[in-house]
């Protein structure tokens, strides 16, 4: 077993040497663009004013800028800074921040192998004319668009899996210092483009906020653990440990094939996951998750978390969600599922007594409302269940459906893609 400092140490000390250079104000930044008009790019939904795009500079603790880049250590063994890092953002502006000010600040985790582009995504642009919540997002290097190429050649050469690990870990600092932005008044606050008429910020800066989905929550578990200016996240359709996941997922298939030909034997790319994960958990949730919540590292204040997961996902096993509330000891909202659901898992004539209690073994639900805590919650839109394999549930991908959408209730919603921070549900 890894110890904490094994896993987080790196994080942790880049984090604190940074901040520390801050000296209590923000990071250096420009904006290089404003969007106030849809084009045949972007399309700005109603009850958005603008997107913001531009660029900060963050502390580099790696060799090199681009994929294959990797960690530098000072003679004592702790992460070295090698001058700047330019990283960008890309803010989506609600009008009822422009106009009335208060916005929720938000930092927005994006999807495996994407981009900062993703902040201003329909249905991150529906969720934040909802809900007044300007949406923030950054590349997380390593696993974002630009390493694509890179990912695909890790796959055929387990030897260069350093450099994706040592960039996630220098993209938990790039979120980091993208919330500092967003809440010191020397960041956001400070620009025309985030204050309402007068020259107040729009931005109610007490606290920022995290929502990440898929990729952006399995990382951003790790960012929240480590978190200094939020408490509350929502981790969306995501999980934990990558050597669970991939076997399991949809989007691993085309580097699969990549490996397959360099690890032919099945015994061999089990060892290859397992290698991989040693150092993987130091990039995403699975190193992190024990102080997730209420068990907070030194300086850390404690989180709470929504893990809000897709029940048949095909591309995120929700068993490694459940692992997280089962670590946690997050309790699940009941109920989880529509009683079509379980008859698809068990058979319509073979559904026990008390079904949710083997479908969620190991967790507690929610015991009354209001209810003010992290929580697991399950989304369900008629999707098959997995089948039980390390192999994923590929019929989700092509929508076919074995029950009808007959759970399209209050107590069983169907998932949207809008994602709500945990703000407005605890």
């Amino acid at each position: 077993m890894a110890s904490p400092q094994s896993l987080a140490g790196n994080v942790l000390s880049m984090r604190d040497d940074a901040m520390g250079r801050l000296n209590g104000g923000a990071p250096a930044f420009e904006v290089t663009d404003v969007i106030e008009e849809s084009s045949d790019d972007v399309t700005l939904r109603d009850g958005i004013a603008k997107v913001v795009e531009g660029t900060y500079e963050v502390p580099l603790y790696l060799d090199g800028y681009e994929p294959g880049a990797t960690m530098v250590f000072d003679d004592a063994g702790k992460p070295e800074a090698q001058g700047t890092f330019t990283a960008r953002f890309v803010c989506t502006i609600p009008t009822e921040a422009v106009t009335e000010g208060e916005a929720r600040p938000v930092v927005y985790g994006h999807g495996l192998l994407g981009g900062a582009e993703e902040a201003m995504s329909s249905h991150v642009q529906q969720t934040a004319a909802e809900i007044n919540a300007v949406y923030c997002g950054t590349d997380a290097i390593g696993l974002a668009d630009g390493d694509t190429a890179f990912a695909a050649q890790v796959a055929g050469n387990l030897s260069e899996f350093p450099s994706v690990s040592d960039r996630l870990q220098q993209a938990i600092l790039n979120y980091l210092y993208l919330g500092r932005l967003l809440v010191n008044m020397n960041g956001f606050p400070s620009n025309e483009e985030f204050q309402i008429d007068g020259g107040a910020t729009m931005l109610n800066n007490a606290e920022a906020y995290w929502d990440g989905n898929s990729q952006g929550a399995i990382l951003g578990g790790a960012v929240t653990a480590v978190a200094q200016d939020w408490t509350k996240a929502v981790l969306g359709v995501g999980g934990m440990g990558y050597s669970t996941l991939l076997s399991r997922s949809v989007d691993f298939d085309p580097f699969f094939a990549i490996m397959d030909v360099a690890y032919p034997d099945p015994l061999e790319q089990q060892i290859v996951l397992g290698l991989w994960q040693m150092l993987w958990d130091r990039g995403e949730t699975g190193g992190y998750v024990q102080h997730l919540t209420d068990r907070p590292y030194n300086l850390t204040p404690p989180h709470q978390v929504i893990v809000d997961v897709a029940f048949g996902d095909h591309q995120v096993a929700t068993i490694t969600a459940d692992n997280i509330a089962r670590t946690l000891k997050i309790p699940l909202y009941q109920p989880a599922l529509p009683d079509e659901a379980f008859e698809a898992i068990f058979s319509p004539d073979d559904v026990p007594a008390d079904p949710a209690s083997q479908v969620f073994f190991g967790l507690d639900s929610i015991g009354q409302f209001p209810y003010a805590g992290s929580a697991l919650f399950y989304w369900y839109s008629g999707t098959l269940p997995p089948q039980g394999a390390t192999s994923p549930p590929r019929w989700a991908r092509s929508g076919r459906r074995s029950v009808p959408r007959r759970a399209q209730t209050r107590s069983h919603p169907v998932r949207t893609r809008t994602r709500i921070p945990a703000a407005s549900r605890l």
